[in-house]
């Protein structure tokens, strides 16, 4: 601790009003979020099994989709729960991690890159979970059916995501002057701030969120559009050439995998925004920024389940795997996918 941050804590930082509250502490984010993941993995684990060993002929089509899916959304969590667990100061943008790279000296710009870089996958999983099917419902005008368009497409998808990446590598900085701008925006963080090595985002806090609400609505913005082409395509107009064993597996398809995004993103969504609401307000609490970590991190375990269950095929096969149900019953949920 530099003698300017020092001089602060000793003087500054004595007029803070902070109470102590277990739950605003660094354990309160580590120990949850590490036992978390030690229950998640294995339903992580067995979904990889179901959807490379389970999936049926009809499904196939969605096999690759869910499994980059699963595999990117896995690993983001094994980043963020394990690796990287991170202690986020939210109002002045700085976070600091107590997970396994901080204890092997791995610098925090790095592991930001590696974060969003995983966050990004998942992002675009998610897109490509949805325009996979919209391609290939061969009536849709803007399916993309050419690799030369695939590749277009998700190179205008990626590239604010790659921009994202190399800002962090250039606005991100580990130092006592970054810690003392930032105590410039929130005087009063709990003594982790003190404690840790921090790394802090250097700029306006407002502009940050800015460039994280236009990646948000970039994603939203295309998931939706290949949604409403599904719907428009499958419920609106269903044209007289898509057969009906087509359009009922399609329709299935998407009521499936909306609820199965649905559930992890809510997951990951909801207790942000709360905390973000709680910061623009003025009401703004370590303890509510640490639980909000503590419940992204169920993300990886929701999704795993929302897979295994949303999906016929998968349900019968865990039915299967415990030894309930009837064989006969589990073959026709099944073939009725």
């Amino acid at each position: 601790m530099s003698t300017t941050l020092e001089q602060y804590y000793a003087t500054n930082y004595t007029k803070c009003n902070l109470p102590y509250n277990i739950l605003a502490t660094w354990q309160a984010v580590a120990y949850p979020i590490h036992i978390i993941q030690f229950f998640s993995l294995p339903f992580q684990v067995l979904a990889f099994y179901i959807i490379m060993t389970k999936t049926p002929p009809r499904m196939k089509p969605l096999q690759l989709p869910l499994f980059l899916n699963h595999l990117f959304g896995g690993l983001l969590d094994v980043c963020f729960c394990s690796f990287s667990t991170l202690f986020f100061f939210e109002p002045m943008m700085a976070f600091a991690t107590v997970g396994v790279f901080n204890w092997l000296g791995l610098s925090f710009v790095y592991q930001g890159v590696l974060g969003a870089a995983m966050a990004s996958g998942v992002a675009g999983s998610y897109v490509f979970l949805f325009e996979s099917r919209s391609s290939s419902l061969l009536e849709n005008r803007f399916r993309i059916h050419r690799k030369s368009s695939s590749f277009l497409y998700y190179t205008y998808f990626f590239a604010p995501y790659i921009a994202v990446l190399v800002a962090i590598y250039n606005v991100a900085e580990e130092s006592d002057a970054a810690k003392l701008r930032a105590l410039e925006v929130y005087p009063c963080p709990t003594p982790e701030f003190f404690m840790f090595s921090v790394c802090v985002f250097v700029g306006n806090p407002s502009n940050m969120f800015l460039i994280f609400a236009f990646l948000l609505l970039q994603a939203t913005g295309n998931i939706i559009f290949h949604v409403a082409c599904l719907v428009y395509y499958l419920y609106v107009a269903p044209p007289s050439t898509l057969s009906q064993a087509t359009k009922r597996d399609q329709r299935t398809f998407l009521i499936s995998v909306s609820i199965q995004t649905s559930i992890p993103l809510f997951v990951i969504i909801a207790p942000a925004m709360a905390v973000l609401l709680a910061s623009w307000t003025g009401t703004y609490r370590q303890e509510w920024m640490n639980l909000s970590n503590v419940c992204i991190a169920t993300h990886g375990l929701a999704e795993s389940i929302s897979i295994m269950l949303v999906h016929k095929p998968y349900r019968a096969a865990i039915r299967r795997i415990l030894g309930t149900g009837n064989t006969i019953a589990n073959h026709r949920s099944v073939e009725l996918y």
